[in-house]
């Protein structure tokens, strides 16, 4: 996942369009979660970011396995709707 995010960093940034009001954010990686959650065959990685007034973000990636590495499918900034739903639905839970 470390690989991934460093990937795309810009100037250190993680960069997330407000797509409301046109604005690019810089998000900077902070921690990793410890826990990995399956949905199926997939999996989902949360890790939490700063913004840059220091405040918390969560980020969730959603990851495919692809040969012997994984891919990234879909992120969710800074909005855990979807994972709850997910979990309340019983198609993600914590992997053992």
């Amino acid at each position: 996942m470390q690989q991934h995010i460093d990937s795309q960093l810009v100037d250190g940034a993680y960069l997330r369009l407000e797509t409301d009001t046109g604005e690019v954010v810089p998000l900077y990686p902070d921690t990793a979660h410890t826990i990995i959650f399956e949905m199926g065959e997939h999996f989902v990685l949360c890790y939490d970011f700063r913004d840059g007034e220091g405040s918390a973000v969560n980020v969730d990636f959603y990851l495919a396995r692809a040969d012997s590495s994984f891919v990234v499918f879909h992120t969710s900034i800074g909005d855990r709707s979807t994972l709850k739903k997910l979990m309340k639905e019983g198609r993600v839970s914590r992997a053992d």
